[in-house]
C-alpha cells in the first residue's frame, strides 16, 4: 500500500489493519561531479518501492523523505539540509501520527544515515506515549549502501 495514493477512509480498512510502515529516509546532497544531488532519494525510493511491490498487503510505504541532516556536504555545494536537531524532530513528528493510529512496526530504508541513538530514544518515547504506555519495538533498518 502506498500512503501517498490512499484516501483517508482507506486507512480504517487497511488489510491486516496494522502493516509494517516502510519509511524511506534519504537526503538531497552533492555526490561528486557525476551523480545528481537526488541520488540518495532515487536509490532509497527504488529499494522501498521493491519492498512494497513484493509485499503490497503487508507494508504501508511512506513517500521518500528527501531532506536530511547534511551540513557536512555544504562546502561542496548542491546540498539542501536541516540541522540535526530539526531533522530528528521532523522524523519523530512525521512518524508519531502513525504510532497514534496504532502502527507499531517501522522499517527505515536509508543509504548511510543511521538513526542516531537519541533519535531512536525520542521515537521510542513518542511511541510509548502514543500507545498509552505500551512499549513499541525499535525501528528495523535496511541500509542501501555504505
Amino acid at each position: 500500500m502506498r500512503f501517498a495514493e490512499m484516501t483517508a477512509p482507506t486507512f480504517a480498512t487497511c488489510p491486516g489493519k496494522r502493516p509494517w510502515v516502510v519509511a524511506p529516509i534519504a537526503a538531497c546532497e552533492q555526490h561528486s561531479r557525476h551523480l545528481p544531488v537526488y541520488t540518495d532519494s532515487i536509490l532509497v525510493g527504488a529499494v522501498a518501492d521493491a519492498v512494497e511491490q513484493a509485499l503490497p498487503d503487508r507494508v504501508l510505504l511512506l513517500p521518500v523523505l528527501w531532506l536530511g541532516a547534511s551540513e557536512h556536504h555544504l562546502p561542496f555545494g548542491g546540498t539542501l539540509t536541516a540541522s540535526l536537531a530539526t531533522y530528528e524532530q521532523m522524523l519523530v513528528e512525521l512518524l508519531t501520527p502513525l504510532l497514534r493510529d496504532g502502527y507499531r512496526r517501522i522499517i527505515e530504508v536509508s543509504i548511510s544515515h543511521a538513526w542516531p541513538n537519541r533519535l531512536a530514544r525520542s521515537l521510542a518515547e513518542s511511541a510509548i506515549s502514543a500507545s498509552g504506555g505500551v512499549p513499541v519495538p525499535a525501528p528495523v533498518r535496511i541500509a542501501c549502501g555504505n
